[in-house]
């Protein structure tokens, strides 16, 4: 069953752009938001945590072909009230959006297993974590997650290029990585930043 057909549920607004999303659920005002993990363009706890920034009542469901474990963590920690994999039958996006509005929160259970096991291990005391950066540094590696070059980070930051490439040397030291690839993969596993 899909929401549109769901006798209880009415969909109120669509939109796959992330800065027209804030200005619709000013607009319409619902109850739940089912989200993508990734958006185009936007940074997804970002918005979800300007969502519930703004709209504190708004249910947020990530409906994702996305199961890493750092993606999760990080919209899990930026406040999404449920994570459902997109290979469940549609009937659980309805059944969710039920759910959290219970206030529950619906997980797939292959989210739930993964959230698990990495509670259940001990982490090592000397894992790289996001305190050791400095702001700036952090900013930098956001967009080095992106995929953006110095010079792309430089004039996000409106800084130089020779700043960007100082942050970056210092990313790499303080994570211990071997190059900007490794940085990132070393980010990403570590929940360091937000996808």
């Amino acid at each position: 069953m899909q929401i549109t057909k769901a006798s209880d549920m009415e969909v109120i607004g669509e939109t796959g752009e992330g800065h027209t999303l804030l200005p619709l659920i000013h607009q319409e005002m619902p109850d739940v938001v089912v989200l993508d993990a990734v958006i185009p363009e936007v940074r997804t706890s970002a918005l979800v945590r300007r969502i519930k920034s703004q709209f504190p009542s708004v249910k947020i469901i990530v409906f994702s072909a996305y199961e890493d474990l750092a993606l999760v963590r990080s919209l899990l920690a930026a406040g999404v009230d449920g994570y459902i994999l997109k290979e469940e039958m549609l009937s659980r996006v309805v059944n969710a959006v039920r759910e959290v509005v219970r206030g529950e929160m619906p997980l797939s259970s292959r989210i739930a297993a993964i959230l698990r096991q990495t509670w259940q291990q001990n982490a090592s005391p000397h894992q790289p974590t996001l305190e050791a950066l400095t702001s700036r540094e952090q900013e930098v590696l956001a967009w080095m997650v992106q995929g953006l070059s110095n010079r792309a980070i430089a004039e996000k930051l409106h800084v130089t290029e020779r700043t960007v490439k100082f942050h970056v040397g210092n990313i790499l030291g303080k994570l211990g990585a071997r190059s900007r690839v490794d940085a990132v993969r070393v980010a990403i596993e570590k929940g360091l930043i937000d996808l």
